[in-house]
């Protein structure tokens, strides 16, 4: 069961799911400058002060599976205990395919095409998406590229334990940024509602992530937009994910 905490500020419990956790060495794998710009960066500092951390911040935006390689050997080598992902939906997806790959790096791309199944290595996983677009962080999905060719790898594994939905971390994004992962939201949700194996609990967050993005992405487009309006488009994105 994911445990989430969602609210404007709530970034600053992230030492509460820590602890629950007992971690002493985290991998923390962030944007190279989102991270700092979002704001989310002094937050984390403090909430992990007391443990030991180590950064993974050098991949590409689309997650290419050399790079996942490189994040797991630092894991290996750090003996962490806890993986802590902070960014967009690429940043979500490298911290998934870490884990993914971590008991058996050897055989990352066969697991990446889905030729053999993933072993947990049994340490969670928390997850604080920076944009309001992916929904990665309600999804069992990571994407990867081995060369030019896109691989989705699955695995019920691959749930984070924790998720921290915080509005305040997308108000530094672009009008742009905004729009595109808004948009991103909005077409997951009605994608997910008329596929064919819908189910009606998924209708159901499919109905709710079309509801707020139709409320409230014009309004989140406005330079005088408040951070209560990035937090209702957070938790769109986090419903038209899990209705994937």
């Amino acid at each position: 069961m994911t445990k989430i905490l969602s609210g404007l500020g709530s970034l600053s419990q992230l030492s509460d799911i820590r602890a629950e956790f007992n971690a002493k060495t985290v991998l923390l794998v962030t944007g190279k400058s989102s991270y700092s710009d979002s704001g989310a960066k002094s937050i984390v500092e403090v909430a992990l002060q007391n443990d030991t951390v180590v950064r993974f911040s050098d991949f590409d935006v689309n997650p290419k599976i050399e790079d996942a390689e490189r994040g797991v050997a630092l894991a290996l080598e750090s003996g962490i205990d806890l993986i802590v992902g902070v960014g967009g939906g690429s940043v979500m997806d490298m911290a998934k395919l870490i884990k993914a790959f971590y008991t058996a790096p050897e055989k990352s791309k066969q697991l990446a095409k889905g030729e053999i199944a993933m072993t947990d290595p049994e340490f969670p996983m928390v997850l604080v998406p920076t944009t309001a677009g992916s929904g990665s962080e309600a999804t069992h999905f990571a994407v990867v590229y081995i060369g030019l060719d896109k691989h989705s790898l699955a695995s019920q594994h691959l749930l984070p334990d924790g998720v921290i939905l915080d509005g305040s971390l997308i108000a530094s994004c672009s009008q742009y940024q905004m729009a595109c992962n808004g948009l991103d939201a909005l077409a997951q949700a009605i994608e997910s509602a008329w596929a064919a194996g819908s189910t009606e609990q998924s209708r159901e967050y499919s109905f709710r992530a079309v509801s707020l993005c139709s409320k409230y992405l014009t309004e989140a487009l406005a330079p005088s937009a408040s951070k209560e309006v990035f937090q209702r488009m957070m938790e769109a994105a986090n419903l038209a994910g899990k209705a994937i």
